[in-house]
C-alpha cells in the first residue's frame, strides 16, 4: 500500500559562515524539507515575511545582528512568536547563555561541532508537530468552512421556508380580500395603493390597475374628493388609524355612501411597512341615518304646530264664545231693567250679533271636520252643472257687505262646469278672505277666465306677501302665512282648499314676493267626470316669483 507523498517542510537555516549552512543542508538533505538559508540575522527575518517556517536552526555568533536579538524579533511578531528556534553556536557554552536562548524563546541549544543524526533527530520532532499542527489548523479551517457551509444552508432554507410561508400568507390573505364583501386595498408607507380586490371594480367599474397609487382617487365623489384626500394625507404624516366617510361614483347608477378604515402595520421597531385599508357600504345605514333626521324634524314640526294649533284653536274658538256670552248677559240685563227702547229692535240687533259668532264657531268646527275627513280619504263631493261666475260673485257680496276694501271682479262669459258649488265657495271664501286680510287694505283683484279645457280663477291681492321659504309649505295642515295673533286663524285654509281643488281634477298655485302681494290661480277641469279627455288631475305646485 503507497502512502501519499506529503508536501515538503520548509526549514530556515541561519549562519553567517557558508560552510555551516552547506553542512547543515547535508546533514537534512530530504525530500520532505525544503531548506531556505540566510546568511545574516536581517536576511532571515526577511525570508519569515515571505512565508512560515516549521523550524528555525539559527547560529548565535553573527555580526550586526546575533542570533538572540534575531530571535527576539522573531518572537515580537504574532505571526512567527510560534515557530521553534534551534540555537547554533560553536562557543562554550556557559549557564548565562544558555538562560538568554530560552529567554529569547529558544527550543533547544545545540553546541558545534553539530551530531548529524541529534539534530536530524530534533528537526524531525518539530517538523511532525509543525505537520500535525498545520493538519490541525487545515482541519479546523475546513470544519470552520463546513460549519458556515452548514450554517449558510440553514440560513437558505430557513428564507426559503420564510418566503414560502410568505408566499403562502400572501395567497391566503388574498383568498381571503377576494371573498368578503367589501372593498380591501393595501398601500405602501407613502400611502401608494398597491392592491385592490376585484370588489373595487365591481362597485365603480374602474380597472384594478387604475386604482394604484392614487388613482382610485378619482372613483371619490368630486364634492367630498378634496376634504378626504386631505384627511388621508395627514393621517399619513401622523401615523395613526384612518376613518372617513365619503361617496364613491357607481359603476351604473348613483354614488354610494361608503365608510372607509386604514390601520398602519408596523414591525417590531414601529417603522410603519405597509397600509391595510377597507371600504364598507353604508348607503342604506346612511339614508336611513337621514330618514331617521328626516322624521325627527318632521316630529318635531308637528309637535310645534300641534302646540301652536292648540294655542289657536283655543283662542279663535273662545274668542266667539266669549262674544256669545257677553251679548246674552248684555241682552238678560235689558229685559231685567226694561225701558223706553224696543225690545224687538234691541233683541233683533243682539241676537244678529249672536248669530254671528255662532256662525264663526260652526266655521271653525267644519274647517276641523273637513280636516278628518280629508285624512280619512271620506272627503265627498257632490257634483252638479254650476256656473261658475255665480259663485265668484255670491262669495264676494257676502265677504264685503258693508266693508271695504273693495273686491274687484273682471269676468269673461259665463263659464259652466260640474263641481261641487258648495265646496267651491268653500275654497273662494278661503282665499278671497285671506286675501282680504293680508291685503293690507288695497283692493283685492278676482279674475275669471277660461282656458283650454279649464276654468281658471284668479285672486290678487297688493298685501304683505308670502316669503320664499313659506311657498312650499303654505298648503299644508296647521301652517299660517304668517304667525301671531294678528292674524287669527287656525292654519286649515289652504290646505283644504287644496284638497278640495285636487278632489276635483283640479290644482291650485301661487306666485308672491314679500311686500308685493300675491296671486293664487285655481283651474277646474271643465270635461264632465268620466268622460273622456278629462285633464288628469295634479299635485299643487307652489310657484315661487
Amino acid at each position: 500500500m503507497n502512502t501519499p507523498q506529503r508536501a515538503p517542510v520548509r526549514i530556515l537555516l541561519v549562519d553567517d559562515l557558508a560552510a555551516n549552512l552547506v553542512a547543515l543542508k547535508e546533514m537534512l538533505a530530504s525530500p520532505e524539507y525544503t531548506l531556505v538559508t540566510a546568511a545574516s540575522g536581517r536576511e532571515a527575518l526577511r525570508c519569515l515575511l515571505e512565508g512560515d517556517f516549521a523550524v528555525i536552526l539559527l547560529d548565535v555568533s553573527m555580526p550586526e545582528m546575533n542570533g538572540f536579538e534575531v530571535a527576539e524579533a522573531v518572537k515580537a511578531r504574532d505571526r512567527t512568536r510560534g515557530t521553534p528556534i534551534i540555537f547554533l553556536t560553536a562557543l562554550r557554552t556557559d549557564v548565562n547563555s544558555i538562560y538568554r536562548a530560552y529567554s529569547a524563546g529558544g527550543v533547544d541549544y545545540l553546541e558545534k561541532p553539530l551530531d548529524a543524526e541529534i539534530v536530524r533527530a530534533k528537526v524531525a520532532v518539530f517538523v511532525e508537530l509543525y505537520r500535525h499542527k498545520r493538519d490541525l489548523t487545515l482541519k479546523n479551517e475546513q470544519i470552520a468552512r463546513q460549519a458556515e457551509l452548514l450554517r449558510e444552508s440553514e440560513r437558505r432554507e430557513q428564507a426559503y421556508r420564510l418566503a414560502e410561508l410568505q408566499r403562502e400568507s400572501a395567497i391566503r390573505y388574498r383568498n381571503l380580500a377576494e371573498s368578503i364583501p367589501q372593498i380591501v386595498w393595501t398601500a405602501r408607507p407613502d400611502g401608494g395603493v398597491e392592491y385592490m380586490n376585484a370588489r373595487w371594480s365591481e362597485a365603480t367599474g374602474m380597472a384594478l390597475a387604475d386604482a394604484h397609487e392614487e388613482g382610485w382617487l378619482e372613483a371619490v365623489d368630486t364634492p367630498q374628493r378634496e376634504a378626504f384626500l386631505i384627511a388621508w394625507r395627514q393621517c399619513l404624516r401622523d401615523r395613526r388609524p384612518f376613518e372617513s366617510e365619503c361617496r364613491l361614483r357607481r359603476a351604473a347608477g348613483e354614488p354610494r355612501w361608503y365608510l372607509c378604515r386604514a390601520l398602519p402595520e408596523v414591525d417590531r421597531d414601529g417603522t410603519i411597512i405597509n397600509w391595510l385599508g377597507t371600504f364598507t357600504d353604508i348607503d342604506e345605514a346612511k339614508r336611513a341615518s337621514e330618514e331617521r333626521a328626516l322624521l325627527l324634524e318632521r316630529a318635531n314640526r308637528a309637535v310645534e304646530i300641534r302646540d301652536e294649533f292648540l294655542s289657536i284653536a283655543s283662542h279663535e274658538l273662545k274668542t266667539p264664545l266669549t262674544a256669545l256670552r257677553l251679548q246674552l248677559q248684555l241682552l238678560q240685563r235689558r229685559l231685567q231693567m226694561g225701558g223706553a227702547d224696543d225690545p224687538r229692535t234691541m233683541i233683533e240687533e243682539k241676537l244678529g250679533l249672536v248669530s254671528g259668532a255662532v256662525r264663526r264657531m260652526t266655521d271653525l268646527i267644519d274647517n276641523l271636520l273637513d280636516v278628518t275627513r280629508v285624512a280619512a280619504g271620506v272627503l265627498e263631493l257632490d257634483r252638479k252643472e254650476t256656473l261658475l261666475n255665480e259663485a265668484v260673485e255670491s262669495v264676494i257680496a257676502n265677504l264685503t257687505a258693508g266693508h271695504t276694501p273693495e273686491v274687484r271682479l273682471r269676468s269673461v262669459a259665463p263659464v259652466a262646469g260640474y263641481w261641487d258649488r258648495l265646496r267651491i265657495e268653500q275654497v273662494l271664501t278661503n282665499l278671497v278672505s285671506n286675501a282680504l286680510k293680508y291685503g293690507d287694505g288695497k283692493p283685492v283683484e278676482v279674475s275669471i277666465a277660461e282656458e283650454p279645457g279649464w276654468a281658471v280663477v284668479s285672486i290678487r291681492d297688493h298685501g304683505i306677501g308670502i316669503r320664499k321659504d313659506k311657498l312650499g309649505t303654505i298648503f299644508d295642515r296647521f301652517e299660517r302665512l304668517v304667525g301671531g295673533r294678528q292674524y287669527p286663524g287656525l292654519g286649515l285654509g289652504l290646505y283644504i282648499s287644496r284638497e278640495i281643488v285636487q278632489a276635483h281634477g283640479g290644482r291650485i298655485e301661487v306666485e308672491s314676493a314679500p311686500d308685493y302681494g300675491s296671486s293664487f290661480t285655481v283651474r277646474l277641469p271643465l270635461a264632465r267626470p268620466g268622460v273622456a279627455d278629462e285633464p288628469a288631475a295634479g299635485p299643487a305646485e307652489p310657484l315661487s316669483s
